[in-house]
């Protein structure tokens, strides 16, 4: 079995460019799950994302044939999808075929701004009334810049709660934290949201999820100075990953010529060949 992938950001696509991999005819007078469909975009808009194939520059519908039928039907031009990287048609797994959080708040804001009933929306959705509250309020106390930065990116909603708990700058801080290290997860957040100074922060941590006071002290300690040595380390890293490359440019320059070839191989052997590794090393090209 091929394992399923997918990117983990949305693209925005037209609903025209789009075809149904394996096309079927539906009756669309008889059908209530296409009626259901068609009602819940009329009146909230598309809260899942189509998820799609690339083949070639044409994109094949692999989940959410029905909802492209309804786009169609309401005119509406442009729709999120996620990209598939494979050709595997397995279905995917249904806790990833959501929209980004800030998108799904964009969705729900809007629908109550054209006055749809919430409760409504929670019974469409299937949902709670809760979750359409916390939807509503999801961006309220982010960062401008971190809203723009994750309103493209499937993530927990409760990894964006938790950014809340810190006052901007840590915010930034922290989301810079995630992008260095490529680690968006749950734990990993909250475990940065323990080490924020108590003075970041917009309040104290509550919650069985969060060790008692002095624990959190301590382990903030022990975490800041594993952030602090993870910047310095990453800083370091590429400083002389640059210096690298630009040696092995030196190199291939010295390596170009024939009479430094012929020296370096009657007088010291072992260097040359060291050096020809690195000329020839594709990894260190510019």
């Amino acid at each position: 079995m091929n394992k399923l992938g997918f990117k983990s950001e949305t693209a925005q696509l037209t609903v025209a460019e789009l075809h149904p991999m394996f096309p079927r005819k539906i009756s669309f007078k008889q059908s209530k799950s296409y009626q259901k469909i068609l009602s819940s975009i009329r009146e909230i808009g598309i809260i899942e994302p189509l998820v799609v194939i690339d083949r070639g520059g044409r994109y094949f519908i692999k989940d959410g044939v029905l909802r492209w039928y309804a786009l169609k039907e309401l005119e509406i031009e442009k729709v999120e999808c996620l990209i598939g990287t494979d050709s595997d048609v397995y279905t995917y797994n249904k806790r990833v075929n959501q929209l980004t959080p800030i998108q799904a708040h964009d969705m729900i804001d809007r629908a109550i701004k054209n006055g749809v009933d919430p409760d409504k929306i929670a019974s469409t959705l299937n949902v709670s009334r809760h979750w359409v509250n916390q939807m509503e309020t999801l961006i309220e106390g982010l960062d401008r810049s971190i809203v723009k930065k994750l309103e493209r990116r499937v993530m927990s909603k409760s990894l964006i709660l938790e950014l809340k708990k810190v006052h901007h700058d840590r915010q930034k801080e922290i989301l810079l934290q995630a992008e260095r290290a490529d680690n968006y997860s749950l734990k990993y957040i909250r475990a940065l949201i323990i080490a924020t100074p108590a003075d970041q922060r917009k309040g104290p941590l509550k919650g069985s999820k969060y060790v008692n006071v002095k624990e959190q002290e301590k382990l903030g300690g022990q975490l800041r100075q594993m952030e602090q040595e993870f910047r310095k380390a990453s800083e370091t890293f590429r400083d002389n990953t640059f210096m690298l490359v630009k040696l092995s440019g030196y190199i291939r320059q010295l390596l170009a010529n024939e009479n430094v070839r012929e020296f370096l191989g009657e007088n010291y052997p072992d260097i040359f060949v060291e050096f020809e590794k690195i000329s020839n090393d594709k990894s260190l090209d510019l």
